[in-house]
């Protein structure tokens, strides 16, 4: 083996990516980034994305917007800085607290959608809270496909009743009524350019820097609309 493209489980060194790094030879990290020391990583900019949905949701009169993870690392651990989970789902969550916070709209995270029944109880707990959301974020289209069931199941309209963006798109999304606005990572180019950069460190050469990110595309189709409250009070 000449060389490595490795997309870690976890968002910590584990023992075998550790023997991997005692190696004298190119480690190229996929998608999800860890502070391993002489490598590269190759990954989407799912930080300025999930930025760029708040923005769009706020400046449709959003207030309160719930973002629904695949992590089983609690609210309370990822808050305080306890656990860190892998790092698309890490820069969502960070992104989420920062563009809430310069555009005054209130967030709440929840996490432990790790299958269809538990994704479910978690969508239902964000939908029967007090003061439930007015928008959705799903960290992953399997968690959007989900929640869409879950409000279809209360006869909740998108976006009528609650606006929906998946942070990962999927083909289902594009035939659904009402389609899904989504963010479309780009996978493809992600392994085009982590195979580019290692075949370039086993040249000799290479870029200079080790953190190459590419764009995500945000897709806006017809899940997007300004909530209830707002659309209401616009027409007395």
């Amino acid at each position: 083996v000449d060389g490595f493209i490795v997309s870690p489980s976890s968002g910590m060194v584990s023992n075998h990516l550790d023997e991997i790094l005692q190696m004298p030879r190119p480690l190229v990290l996929i998608d999800r980034f860890l502070p391993a020391p002489e490598s590269d990583w190759v990954g989407a900019d799912d930080y300025a994305s999930t930025c760029a949905v708040i923005e769009r949701l706020a400046g449709e009169g959003h207030r309160r917007i719930d973002l629904v993870a695949a992590t089983s690392r609690s609210v309370d651990e990822i808050e305080q800085g306890i656990s860190r989970p892998i790092s698309p789902i890490a820069q969502r969550i960070r992104a989420l607290r920062d563009a809430t916070a310069a555009l005054g709209v209130r967030y709440r995270l929840h996490t432990g959608a790790m299958s269809r029944d538990s994704t479910r109880q978690v969508v239902r707990a964000a939908l029967d809270a007090p003061d439930p959301p007015t928008a959705l974020l799903a960290a992953y289209s399997e968690i959007a496909l989900t929640a869409f069931q879950e409000l279809q199941q209360r006869g909740l309209s998108v976006p009528g009743d609650l606006s929906l963006v998946s942070l990962d798109d999927a083909q289902w999304m594009t035939v659904s009524s009402p389609a899904i606005s989504a963010v479309r990572r780009p996978s493809y180019e992600m392994g085009v350019r982590a195979a580019e950069v290692l075949l370039a460190r086993l040249a000799g050469d290479g870029p200079a820097g080790r953190r190459h990110t590419l764009p995500n595309l945000i897709i806006d189709r017809e899940s997007i609309g300004a909530p209830r409250v707002t659309a209401e009070s616009s027409n007395p």
